[in-house]
């Protein structure tokens, strides 16, 4: 390495590990998980700030510094189409859907469905689903940037002694502290990261004179090899600087970054328990919008912190972003695949000085340990909740939150156990290839929802059916297409017509139709659901202002913190042993709430619902601008670059 860290750079990165650690550990000790819901919803008391950073920062984790800048450098700025799309799944997600979850009391996505449709089978299939794509798209995206910051940026030989450390102390702050930790820890990662990024921009930037100047610099970065070859393979997309290309463009074809990118963003901002459960954390209805229309605000932030990075590492270093041949791609960053994941972290090596050089791996670490606890907390979630409850339904509050503590650990082994796996990615193809397993198995599940917020017609059968068909056809399509695999630059594509012409994002909206018009017949031609299913499970039954205010008036609910307090000074300071103190600190709950009557447990969650559920009309109006303005925002950015 040319340029290594120095010792005030380890020092940087040593302080803000430190800090974190710190930090989730201090939210861990100071949260009060007296139940479940304390545990998997941080208690419902998180406000909009809070909210809104730590769904952003679950959003921005380390693959996509490297996936979003690496295809910026390799093809332009049509990968805005997904931040774009983004903003508008994010506003989507705050007012169609966060008020009908949080009004039909669910933790997860899986149990909202229960809620909506009866039975269990939908929800034990959708939990096993989210579970298999965390492993194979979440967890391989994040270890695969983690391997290669502490291969490039940090000089690690032993990368996966390191990335298991790292994966070790993520873990720890988040068993011990559940959703609560992971949204305090989010926070400072995601002013670090914001920070950092835009020092990175700065330096890219001045490095190349100007905007402008990067615009015109960005077509002549071509590698040596390529230029003295007379090859075309590396050379710049001459639309570099458009989204907007033809439906035959074999990357970001037009109709396909309009309407199959927002598919793929309604389902991972709208359905997808990660994100959810930030929401879902929120005080009340105008916190958990306030946060949305924060974290749509900060989606125009990629276009200067991912993409224009992403484009200079391009111009600064073509032989190794812009290598043309698998041999010298090989050479240059040990992937036949192609070079241009490493965009970022070659700029942040090359280009920043010492200590804001240590501050910006900080800030790469800090966005892979917030989606890494984001991961192991919704992973948790989904097995408590959805499928342990299906056989333990009986469960205590102190089973619960000990299940869902030992799940995370065994994720953390299915992580360690992927480790091996992330060498075997195709550098050059990373993003596209999460994209690519996100068309196949994510638009019936986005049709799923949508139906089931949109339309009180929908019932089991046809979710059912809508969602299994789906599936079939998504999975055979996502085996057909890793059977065939798409050759190389300069080689003959021979593979089958669908493969070849049938675009990833237009087989979403094909995908996504097809379920839905199977959900639809289906459910017209079965009995409807009785009406009182209905009642605070769509966006048009929800329940009134003035009912929620009764429940509120009506519903009288003991004190919980008080007791639990109470209960701890019933045991005495010497009470317990330290084998005891142990078991209690790791399992969390106290035992107050599994000692109440069955119908004040009722009692309490319908309050704690109907508490979420309650709009401030003083600050709604601004949310409301607000988000409006976000939308506005997007819209004159999606077509500036058109």
């Amino acid at each position: 390495m040319d340029d290594p860290l120095a010792l005030g750079d380890y020092l940087v990165v040593g302080a803000h590990f430190s800090i974190t650690v710190a930090l989730g550990l201090w939210s861990s000790l100071r949260s009060t998980k007296t139940s479940a819901e304390s545990y998997f919803l941080a208690g419902r008391d998180m406000t909009w700030p809070l909210v809104g950073l730590s769904l952003y920062m679950s959003n921005i984790g380390s693959s996509s510094f490297m996936g979003v800048a690496g295809s910026a450098a390799a093809k332009g700025v049509a990968v805005l189409c997904y931040e774009f799309c983004g903003l508008f799944g994010i506003i989507l997600l705050g007012y169609a859907f966060i008020p009908v979850y949080v009004s039909s009391g669910a933790f997860t996505m899986p149990e909202y469905l229960r809620r909506r449709f009866g039975g269990s089978r939908l929800q034990m299939y959708l939990a096993v689903q989210n579970l298999i794509l965390f492993v194979f798209t979440k967890l391989s995206g994040e270890l695969y940037g983690g391997v290669l910051i502490l291969q490039q940026a940090l000089l690690i030989d032993n990368k996966y002694l390191a990335l298991l450390g790292l994966l070790a102390v993520t873990t720890l702050y988040t068993i011990l502290g559940g959703l609560s930790a992971v949204i305090y820890t989010d926070a400072l990662q995601g002013v670090i990261v914001v920070i950092g990024a835009f020092i990175l921009t700065g330096f890219s930037l001045n490095a190349v004179g100007s905007y402008e100047n990067m615009e015109n610099l960005y077509f002549r970065s071509i590698a040596n090899e390529t230029l003295l070859g007379n090859s075309t393979c590396g050379l710049a997309d001459p639309d570099a600087f458009k989204m907007m290309r033809p439906i035959t463009d074999p990357e970001y074809p037009w109709l396909g970054i309009s309407l199959g990118a927002f598919i793929l963003s309604g389902w991972y901002f709208c359905t997808d328990q990660v994100l959810v459960q930030r929401i879902l954390a929120a005080k009340d209805l105008t916190h958990a919008k306030a946060g949305t229309a924060m974290a749509a605000i900060l989606k125009i932030l990629p276009l200067f912190i991912m993409i224009w990075p992403g484009m200079v590492a391009r111009i600064l270093f073509p032989d190794v972003v812009a290598c043309g041949s698998a041999d010298s791609c090989n050479k240059e960053c040990g992937s036949p695949g192609g070079c241009s994941n490493a965009a970022y972290f070659y700029l942040v090596l090359r280009v920043m000085p010492t200590i804001v050089k240590g501050l910006m791996v900080s800030a790469l670490l800090a966005a892979l340990m917030s989606s890494l606890t984001s991961i192991f907390n919704s992973a948790a979630t989904l097995f408590t909740v959805d499928i342990w409850l299906k056989f333990r339904p009986h469960a205590n509050n102190k089973e619960q939150m000990l299940v869902s503590r030992v799940f995370t650990l065994g994720f953390l082994l299915i992580g360690i156990a992927w480790l091996p796996t992330v060498d075997l990615a195709e550098g050059g193809q990373i993003f596209h290839y999460l994209q690519q397993i996100n068309s196949f198995l994510a638009p019936p599940l986005f049709a799923c929802f949508l139906m089931a917020v949109m339309w009180t017609r929908m019932n089991e059968e046809g979710a059912f059916w809508g969602l299994a068909v789906g599936l079939v056809v998504g999975v055979a399509r996502m085996i057909w297409s890793f059977i065939e695999s798409p050759p190389g630059c300069g080689e003959e594509d021979t593979r089958h017509e669908l493969l070849r012409n049938f675009h990833y994002l237009h087989f979403a909206i094909f995908l996504f139709s097809l379920s839905a018009i199977i959900s639809f017949v289906v459910s017209l031609v079965t009995r409807p659901l009785p009406k009182e299913r209905l009642v605070g499970t769509t966006i048009w039954t929800l329940r009134s202002n003035e009912e929620i205010q009764r429940i509120l008036d009506e519903t009288e609910v003991p004190d919980m913190q008080a007791l639990a307090k109470e209960s701890e000074q019933k045991e005495g300071s010497g009470g317990r042993d330290w084998k005891t103190t142990l078991i209690h600190v790791f399992c969390g709950a106290t035992e107050v709430e599994d000692q109440l009557d069955e119908s004040v447990r009722e009692a309490i969650e319908l309050r704690m619902t109907a508490t979420a559920s309650r709009v401030n009309p003083k600050w709604q109006t601004l949310v409301d601008i607000l988000s409006a303005a976000a939308v506005a925002i997007g819209l004159f950015m999606w077509g500036f670059f058109n």
